[in-house]
């Protein structure tokens, strides 16, 4: 197999004693182009306008699109409230687990804020140089389950409803690999899980609901060549050895402690 482009440019530049850079400021990069957080995720114009701001001031190594991590709950019929200027917000609703069944037939590649972002991909791989590595999010399966249930909900779960949390689990992995799918197709060359929410599992529920899903995603990653990155929020250190075990290329860690 053909090695992967993170690796080679990382060990390329690690000979020549420099890192990469992969500044995350989306935010601020739409302050650049006096547009707004919602305009730029609805429209992959305005979305272009910002990354392309983002290159022409830091020259990064690799850039993603904006930051969302209500895209897939959106797209499963989740209520999410989408302010001008702020970060998207899922409602926390009860949710029946009967609905699994139909839910399983939406064709979330077709979701309208889902294909913005894909075509926002597309538009980078034409746009941006070769050697700005093009890179997208997706939710982690574990979060993606936390927004559909509740955060707090899913917790309890991962401890006293083992079983259901699986099968949402399911559900929910299901899903993101559709959007990753999408996402390779549009031109993403690297694809990164974020997984804020399984920060308060411990080990043996962090793989069991976050690790062991993950590693789909890098499975399938792996058969096109793509690289995929591994992020969690907060004090991660008692989980680290979890995540590299779901056999992502790199992590994205931001706890001093680990």
């Amino acid at each position: 197999m053909k090695q992967k482009k993170l690796k080679h440019i990382t060990d390329m530049y690690y000979s020549e004693g420099k890192r990469l850079v992969a500044p995350l400021v989306g935010f601020p990069g739409v302050k650049l182009v006096g547009s707004s957080i919602k305009l730029s995720q609805q429209n992959s114009c305005e979305h272009l306008k910002v990354i392309n701001s983002i290159n022409e001031r830091f020259h990064p190594d690799l850039l993603f699109p904006l930051m969302d991590l209500s895209v897939e709950a959106n797209a499963v019929g989740r209520q999410t409230i989408i302010l001008p200027n702020e970060s998207a917000t899922v409602v926390i609703e009860d949710f029946d687990i009967a609905r699994l069944n139909t839910l399983k037939n939406i064709a979330v590649e077709y979701d309208s804020r889902l294909l913005a972002f894909t075509e926002t991909v597309k538009k980078m791989k034409l746009h941006l140089p070769d050697s700005v590595m093009k890179g997208a999010y997706v939710t982690g399966p574990y979060t993606l389950a936390g927004l559909i249930l509740g955060a707090e909900n899913a917790a309890i779960k991962s401890i006293l409803d083992q079983d259901e949390l699986k099968e949402i689990c399911e559900f929910t992995i299901s899903v993101i690999l559709k959007y990753v799918a999408s996402l390779i197709t549009s031109g993403a060359q690297l694809i990164c899980v974020l997984e804020p929410s399984a920060v308060m599992l411990g080990p043996d529920e962090f793989e069991l609901f976050s690790a062991n899903y993950v590693k789909r995603i890098c499975d399938y990653c792996d058969e096109k060549n793509i690289a995929a990155v591994y992020h969690i929020c907060g004090n991660s250190s008692h989980l680290v050895n979890k995540m590299c075990e779901a056999g992502v290329d790199a992590l994205s860690l931001d706890s001093k402690e680990a």
